[in-house]
């Protein structure tokens, strides 16, 4: 009788467990459905639509005008001759442009076309680059129910990316391309794909160092071969382009965007946003020097435990590791902002699982939800204040719902044999966290 009746109550769990994550997908279905209804009634009239796109375009222009793209001044003339892209009788907004010479070289060549022609065309490259991502990404991990990852290019995240206009897009589709390629052993071509972290170096290059040191050393030559050589092909396309001078510029650029992590940027998305929005920026330096040291802490700890046991990116533990220290390196920089949380996309699958069990757990479905909400209270203007983006919940909420604690406190299968003497066997699916 006894098991009779225990059996009767796990079956009512399943039973309720059941109702409860159909009642929630049904809600997280009516919040996307209702976000992306709001942003296509609301979002093609907004002065600021393909705010940044302009910066990239009016660059190109600069570029193939024979004037200096780093030139604020010279920028600034250039985009106040672009129609807005929602409004043609009004005059762009300035903003500033700050990537490489090789990028504005590939831009180049799109200002033929009038401005609100490219815009769509880049926002339709955008959005392949996300659904090809999406895509690897769920193959790289063997999601079963991949399909559902797909839904992600709807959330607020993406709409915001291409609202604005970002490249972002092109930096997750090398991350994920990288990612894969690493788990197939396919090492030097990993590196090329890293190298496309040039287009916003203060985002990537910390984590394609990360990912380099986090395999054995062999195969981190050939990651590094192949990561200078795509970094001395732009080079020299960058040299074609914009001579010496274009590539001086943008140095200089990167040196001044280095000293200004205690800056009031518009909607931080990280740790920064908080701090000053409470304290201001007497101490933000500090604050956000801090940050980085705890986050540089936290990764040597990952490259430490990924090599002490042994780990080949083909092993899950060396995605849940790597997919950590990225959802917190987007925490805790002080230059994250909406349309950069694209990036969490390898971390996706660790909280939804191969089979979509990770809807169970109340921490995966709180970062879940924060997804496909806390952008949108951005897009509809319910901000805080000028710094603090609503954002800053997403890598928050992913980074606790991903447990860096267990992590990096559990005992793995390989690391015990090793610290026993035992000699390390073949990689079996007891080495790596299930997910």
């Amino acid at each position: 009788m006894r098991h009779v009746a225990v059996a009767g109550r796990l079956k009512l769990t399943r039973s309720s467990n059941g109702v409860v994550l159909f009642l929630i997908a049904i809600l997280g279905a009516t919040v996307l459905l209702g976000s992306v209804g709001l942003d296509l009634l609301l979002l093609p009239h907004d002065p600021a639509l393909g705010l940044d796109f302009a910066a990239f375009y009016a660059a190109g222009v600069a570029l193939r005008q024979g004037h200096d793209p780093y030139n604020w001044a010279q920028l600034r003339t250039i985009e106040h001759h672009l129609r807005s892209i929602s409004d043609p009788h009004r005059a762009m907004s300035f903003d500033s442009y700050a990537n490489p010479p090789f990028f504005t070289a590939l831009m180049a060549p799109v200002t033929a076309l009038p401005v609100d022609v490219a815009y769509v065309s880049w926002v339709v490259v955008s959005i392949l680059a996300l659904l090809a991502g999406l895509a690897v990404t769920a193959h790289t991990y063997g999601m079963e129910r991949w399909r559902v990852l797909l839904l992600f290019v709807l959330t607020p995240v993406c709409a915001i990316c291409l609202f604005l206009g970002q490249q972002t897009p092109l930096l997750l589709l090398g991350l994920v391309l990288a990612l894969y390629a690493l788990r197939r052993g396919w090492y030097v071509a990993a590196g090329i794909a890293l190298s496309l972290g040039w287009i916003k170096p203060h985002l990537m290059l910390p984590l394609a160092l990360v990912a380099m040191a986090m395999v054995r050393w062999p195969a981190a030559r050939r990651v590094l071969a192949g990561f200078l050589g795509a970094t001395v092909a732009l080079v020299l396309l960058s040299l074609l382009a914009s001579g010496g001078e274009g590539l001086a510029s943008w140095g200089d650029d990167l040196l001044h965007y280095g000293r200004t992590m205690d800056s009031l940027q518009p909607n931080i998305s990280s740790l920064a946003g908080l701090y000053l929005s409470v304290i201001g920026r007497s101490w933000s330096g500090w604050l956000a020097g801090g940050c980085l040291g705890v986050w540089m802490l936290f990764a040597a700890l990952a490259i430490w435990r990924a090599r002490r046991a042994c780990l080949e990116p083909g092993d899950d533990t060396w995605l849940h590791a790597f997919a950590t220290v990225l959802v917190a390196w987007l925490l805790f920089i002080p230059y994250t902002h909406p349309p950069d949380l694209v990036l969490v996309v390898p971390a996706l699958p660790l909280l939804l699982g191969r089979r979509l069990e990770g809807f169970s757990d109340p921490l995966a479905r709180l970062a879940l939800g924060a997804i496909l909400a806390a952008p949108e209270a951005d897009l509809l203007g319910f901000r805080l204040n000028y710094v603090l983006s609503y954002s800053v919940l997403i890598p928050l909420t992913m980074l606790l719902a991903l447990r860096p604690w267990a992590l990096m406190s559990r005992p793995l299968a390989r690391e015990r044999r090793m610290a026993l003497g035992e000699p390390v066997q073949a990689r079996t699916e007891k080495d790596s966290v299930a997910f």
